[in-house]
């Protein structure tokens, strides 16, 4: 089932404690359904709720973009060979659209139980439905971590959900998600995000096997 009807169907109404990020009147924009989606949040994956920052359940915190339209990607990228990789890894594109959007934690625990920390930073492909957005955080060719939200009046709250098949088959609970909109669209991050996700991608390459030439640039 496409991962957008699976968690629709899960439901994202979740009782969240708000802590320090979602809910300072003076700090958090108002929204609204008519107010863009794009914009820069504040981003937090969380267990069971998010309070402090420096609290065990707070899995990782970072920054989020998304953008109505496509990110160019050609800048990061010198050759085919390492588009098709990249690629194959969600990294850069996805199933379901070219990049529009992109994440890039600041801090995050290490090994969790969860797929949504396994990158660093990564661009991402986001939809909408009424006040719902999906997205991914990971995928890989047995494993992924699916995001679904709501819109709320200061960003948006909702559910990650990680999954698996074969040996990457996992039992873990739901994440809890949560953003903050602090400003229109910053491609810089993005820019960023792009570079730590290739910077993480040839890393993982070398400790397998040598790279090849003609992905070391």
């Amino acid at each position: 089932m496409p991962f957008r009807s699976r968690l629709a169907v899960r439901g994202v109404q979740l009782a969240l404690a708000c802590g320090s990020l979602a809910c300072d009147p003076d700090s958090a924009a108002e929204m609204n359904s008519s107010s863009p989606v794009a914009g820069t949040y504040e981003f937090r994956l969380c267990r069971v709720r998010c309070g402090a920052r420096d609290e065990p359940n707070s899995l990782a915190i970072g920054r989020l973009v998304l953008s109505d339209t496509a990110i160019d990607t050609t800048a990061h990228i010198r050759s085919d060979s390492a588009r098709a990789y990249l690629n194959l890894q969600d990294i850069w594109e996805s199933d379901d659209g070219p990049a529009n959007g992109c994440f890039l934690w600041d801090e995050r625990r290490s090994s969790p139980p969860s797929y949504g920390v396994s990158r660093a930073g990564a661009l991402v492909h986001w939809s909408a439905k009424g006040d719902s957005l999906f997205f991914r955080l990971y995928r890989s060719p047995d494993a992924a971590h699916t995001v679904s939200v709501l819109r709320t009046s200061s960003g948006f709250q909702g559910e990650g959900v990680s999954s698996g098949a074969g040996a990457a088959e996992v039992d873990w609970p739901s994440d809890v998600v949560l953003g903050r909109w602090i400003a229109g669209p910053d491609f810089s991050i993005c820019s960023e995000a792009a570079d730590t996700a290739l910077a993480e991608f040839r890393d993982f390459m070398r400790n397998r096997h040598p790279l090849p030439k003609r992905l070391q640039k």
